[in-house]
């Protein structure tokens, strides 16, 4: 039973909400009129107030929820004790009028189960409405924008090595693109060599082209007629076109520090995933969301937040709760569970049998590789050992150091650090919990002798690293 004390405009429409749901209410006001408006609309109602009310007011019924809507600020503490002395087992939610009144709540001995301020409730639906308002702006702005693409079309591309949240979202962009009626094409650099990216591609029926160096990708973005950058937001960081293209279309999350702007349009949120945008778009635009496009979609944002435990926003669990009926759960099992190749079983190994450690950062050289995806399973795997909250992985391949990095320390953004460290001698990117970067070793690519490479390598990376999160290698950190 809800026992509602105070029927002002809130209490009334409340216990009349209530009521019509089919739950027992009783309320209770000083008023005599607004008691019978009450009892005219089928509610169970009496006056009196909290500050004297008795256990005889409810003829022997015991409340389980107290809720004070409409008490004076001056009678809040009397009216708290005594309703908790006479049902202490009852949830007590009480309506704080301003912030003297919450201040005096904060002051009573017993303290409600929950406090309601009208000032919160409404700026928390006015900003719920903010970003229902921006959805909408943002898609018709990118709309606009593609309506004005020629017969080139256009030109996506992902970041190096593209996680399932990069091709989701990359996908998710060229169906928009079709509803437009335009063409859209969809690029890569390095490799798809996790197992799980592998098996998300050829489940889910995932057309695009690799493109293996700058020259190659400044051709493709001359025969189109705009360019898209999803799930990475400039141009040369952690991809492979030219550092000085502008592109017309940035699609990311997180964006720290932007090198430059889109030309046309840029979607910046504050999300775990890029994926988690792109289904914005796509449910203000009301375009069909098959099973297919769910998944991917599911998946992407699943991948990105480590099963919605990094980086995750409210906007990931609203989504996935929408996306979770549509998608095909028989086919997220089976890109779940791709068998593992030897040679990325063998770069694990070697990240656990190399690992080096200096307080809470882990760091491991596993020497040459020819897949940089099992660089990233190795960072991820590693970063669950305890005392662990930074990973970095490296291994050389073709003359360049590769590197990937995981962190879950919030004082530590990965993706700047990976940036301090290593732009300039090469390219780094990512966000604050996962990033990757390739330097150059120069000269030094030309090294017969393997160990002498892999020792210059580590000296590289540590160096650049530790520098860059400000501290000397020969310091001394205790584990966290």
């Amino acid at each position: 039973m809800y026992a509602i004390f105070g029927c002002g405009a809130i209490g009334a429409a409340v216990a009349l909400k209530l009521s019509s749901n089919d739950k027992e209410v009783i309320a209770i006001d000083l008023d005599e009129k607004r008691v019978e408006d009450l009892r005219r609309q089928g509610v169970e109602a009496r006056v009196g107030d909290a500050a004297s009310v008795t256990k005889g007011t409810f003829d022997g019924k015991e409340p389980s929820s107290l809720l004070l809507m409409g008490v004076a600020t001056k009678d809040l503490e009397a009216s708290i004790m005594n309703v908790t002395s006479l049902w202490p087992e009852a949830y007590l939610l009480v309506r704080a009028k301003d912030r003297a009144a919450v201040r005096t709540i904060a002051e009573t001995q017993v303290k409600p189960d929950h406090i309601v301020f009208p000032e919160e409730i409404v700026t928390s639906a006015v900003m719920r409405q903010l970003s229902v308002i921006e959805s909408r702006r943002d898609a018709k702005e990118l709309v606009a924008v593609l309506e004005k693409v020629g017969d080139g079309g256009l030109a996506i591309f992902m970041h190096n090595n593209p996680d399932p949240d990069a091709l989701a979202s990359a996908y998710g962009l060229s169906l928009i693109c079709e509803h437009v009626g335009v063409k859209a094409d969809i690029y890569y650099g390095g490799v798809i060599g996790h197992q799980e990216n592998q098996a998300f591609v050829k489940l889910l029926g995932l057309e695009m082209t690799k493109v293996v160096h700058s020259k190659e990708a400044e051709e493709i973005v001359k025969a189109h007629d705009k360019l898209a950058l999803v799930d990475c937001s400039a141009p040369g960081s952690n991809n492979v076109l030219p550092q000085d293209m502008t592109p017309n279309i940035v699609l990311d999350h997180h964006i720290t520090e932007l090198d430059r702007s889109a030309k046309d349009f840029m979607l910046n949120i504050d999300a775990g995933s890029t994926s988690t945008a792109i289904t914005r778009l796509l449910r203000e635009l009301e375009l069909d969301i098959t099973p297919i496009l769910a998944t991917a979609l599911l998946y992407g944002i699943r991948s990105d937040t480590l099963a919605f435990t990094r980086g995750t926003t409210t906007s990931e669990f609203q989504t996935a709760a929408y996306l979770l009926p549509l998608a095909d759960s028989d086919l997220i099992t089976k890109i779940q569970t791709p068998a593992m190749d030897v040679e990325t079983m063998d770069v694990m190994g070697k990240a656990i049998k190399n690992k080096e450690t200096k307080g809470p950062y882990l760091l491991s050289c596993v020497g040459a590789i020819h897949n940089r995806d099992a660089l990233a399973q190795s960072a991820d795997f590693l970063l669950a050992l305890e005392g662990i909250n930074t990973v970095l992985v490296f291994g050389i391949e073709k003359g360049n150091i590769h590197i990937s990095a995981r962190s879950n320390d919030p004082r530590v953004n990965i993706g700047q650090v990976l940036k301090d460290a290593f732009e300039g001698p090469g390219t780094a990117g990512g966000h604050a919990y996962a990033a990757g970067a390739h330097v150059p070793l120069g000269i030094f690519s030309d090294i017969d002798e393997k160990a002498p490479l892999v020792e210059l390598a580590k000296a590289v990376v540590k160096k650049h690293f530790f520098e860059a999160i400000g501290i000397h290698e020969d310091d001394e950190i205790p584990n966290e």
